[in-house]
């Protein structure tokens, strides 16, 4: 699982491990933004920070290898 995090609010999210984790990040900003039209979502909305170890769009940001391993 990938986990999100909203800056703002703290708010968290849980994305399935067949996304990228960019798209997991589009999918809670846009989710949050009442757009649930999934097949519309663009990867390239994200941006990866220099040091390639988070991923943010809007408020919500993820650590690139920030997995939640599921019992």
């Amino acid at each position: 699982m990938i986990k999100v995090t909203n800056l703002s609010t703290g708010e968290e999210q849980f994305y399935d491990d067949c996304l990228t984790v960019k798209m997991a990040v589009v999918c809670a900003y846009e989710h949050a933004n009442g757009n649930h039209n999934t097949w519309d979502y663009q990867e390239d909305k994200a941006t990866v920070s220099k040091s390639g170890k988070t991923v943010s769009c809007g408020d919500w940001c993820a650590l690139t290898e920030d997995r939640v391993v599921s019992s």
